[in-house]
């Protein structure tokens, strides 16, 4: 750990004292909180924050019955694809746990896959809990946690791609492309409900604007589920 963290914010000496107190904490041992602190800080470049981060994860892992690396893993990839600081990691576990109270998955599922459609979500200004409560509603539709992340990115996909029919309806009706509209504080549900509105409500023909069997299945669960539905998820 010492080769990698910034000795210049925090010391070897009080590095050391911090593992040590969160091993007599959580009962893990300390040379396994110390792998997880380099980890912590390769990823995110935070030294300050890495055992804060590790601890977060810990308790995410107990929280959300998933392995320590994985809740380690899922809250780096979000901090780095969002641009958040370490120290919001405890609001992100918050968020996750949410996710498996209101959804059909544990922590432990989405943090092994989450990483893939996180980027996606992130390119086009999706934010964190918009992508969740996606993942509530497929879940809740009976689509395994792994198959929600394939569905939801190509959904995030065909409604970012200026070609698609789909983007074409929101441009029309809104005069702003897919992520403009996120940008400006749009939920995916309200998204959604534009599309459905174009097709006067009708869910079959909602799948049939999409490209991709998969990314219509996904837009199908949330509007299925309904909006209001989705946007109090959200809330």
């Amino acid at each position: 750990t010492m080769t990698i963290m910034d000795q210049n914010v925090v010391s070897a000496e009080d590095m050391s004292a911090a593992i040590i107190d969160l091993s007599n904490d959580t009962g893990t041992a300390a040379t396994q909180l110390s792998d997880s602190v380099y980890n912590a800080i390769s990823a995110t470049g935070d030294t300050a924050n890495a055992v804060s981060l590790v601890a977060d994860a810990s308790k995410l892992a107990t929280a959300g019955f998933a392995d320590e690396g994985n809740a380690l893993g899922v809250l780096t990839t979000i901090t780095n694809a969002y641009g958040m600081s370490a120290s919001e990691a405890s609001a992100i576990s918050d968020s996750l746990i949410q996710t498996q109270n209101l959804g059909v998955t544990m922590v432990g599922q989405p943090a092994s896959s989450m990483g893939k459609a996180i980027a996606t979500a992130s390119a086009y200004s999706i934010d964190l809990n918009n992508l969740e409560s996606a993942y509530v509603s497929l879940t809740k539709a009976g689509i395994s946690t792994e198959e929600s992340t394939t569905y939801l990115s190509s959904m995030f996909n065909e409604l970012g791609d200026s070609g698609s029919t789909v983007a074409g309806i929101i441009q029309n009706k809104t005069g702003k492309s897919f992520g403009q509209l996120m940008k400006s504080g749009a939920t995916l549900g309200d998204v959604l409900e534009i599309l459905l509105d174009s097709v006067n409500g009708d869910t079959e023909a909602l799948m049939n604007l999409w490209g991709s069997a998969e990314a219509g299945k996904a837009a199908s669960a949330i509007a299925g589920q309904g909006v209001k539905t989705f946007n109090a998820n959200l809330d």
